[in-house]
């Protein structure tokens, strides 16, 4: 029973965050099954951290140094976190045409962010045995790794929609600084400077990711908008394509009536020509 309290409390939070995304993502919502699918690969991504971290912690200073903090803050934690999140979204939506928008990157990969932060938060739960961290961590960290997350799968999803370099660079530079920002985070909260991270970096994170869900709607709408306006455009040439067509057609016919009747009217002016003869005689 336990175990099921741990798991309730742990996902709790992420399915509020994912509901808060299903409303912000109103000009032309996602396919929900495919939402939970980035979610679910998102939940199973934490194995894959848990398997490779002994390895590259073995790899860090044995003294616990400034420098050792760093290197497991932002490379040992923050980029390999990032980075299974990143796998996770590309492997759910990565081909899909349904990832034809913005916005729609900041929806799967933040899924994918908060099926990993619920997991996540239920091994510490389970580990400290203190509900009280579902909570807690629903509202700080979770948030963390729902912006970072958010914010590559939008570059990710304009990379798709643009694939050229400048985009790929833009990916690179929103990977480097999401990958900052949680690493800053994970750094303070490591050096227990827990206080610098919530009131400093947790609010400039959640400022920026605000930002951008108002600017990824915006470029969202717009697309839409022009979508419109260009089927727009094209109906009424595609109606006088048709119109053409048509009238066209009638002409072909109209002719091959006419072709098909003048023999026929030859045929009855020679049939009717004795007739006619016959007439004058028998007048006569």
């Amino acid at each position: 029973m336990e175990w099921l309290q741990y798991v309730t409390l742990g996902f709790a939070p992420g399915l509020f965050w994912w509901a808060w995304l299903r409303c912000k993502d109103r000009y032309e919502p996602e396919p929900l099954h495919l939402v939970a699918r980035a979610f679910v690969l998102g939940a199973l991504t934490p194995a894959l951290v848990l398997a490779v971290r002994p390895t590259l912690e073995a790899l860090l200073p044995v003294e616990f140094t400034t420098r050792r903090l760093l290197l497991d803050a932002f490379l040992v934690t923050a980029l390999v976190e990032e980075a299974v999140k990143l796998c996770a979204m590309v492997l759910a939506i990565g081909r899909h045409r349904e990832l034809d928008e913005p916005l729609d990157g900041v929806v799967y990969g933040g899924a994918a962010a908060l099926g990993f932060a619920s997991i996540e938060t239920v091994l510490f739960v389970a580990a400290h045995q203190a509900p009280a961290l579902a909570l807690q961590r629903g509202f700080t960290t979770g948030l963390v790794h729902l912006a970072c997350s958010g914010a590559i799968g939008w570059q990710v999803a304009r990379l798709r929609l643009r694939c050229d370099l400048r985009e790929f660079a833009r990916l690179l530079l929103v990977g480097m600084a999401s990958v900052a920002l949680h690493g800053t985070y994970d750094a303070l909260l490591l050096s227990e400077r827990g206080l610098v991270a919530l009131l400093l970096v947790l609010p400039v994170t959640l400022a920026a990711f605000g930002a951008l869900v108002r600017h990824a709607s915006h470029e969202s709408r717009e697309r839409m908008a022009a979508g419109r306006a260009s089927r727009a455009a094209r109906a009424p040439q595609h109606l006088a394509h048709s119109n053409s067509k048509v009238i066209a057609s009638t002409e072909a016919a109209a002719s091959a009536t006419a072709i098909s009747v003048t023999p026929v009217a030859s045929e009855l002016v020679r049939a009717v020509a004795p007739v006619g003869s016959t007439a004058k005689r028998v007048m006569r």
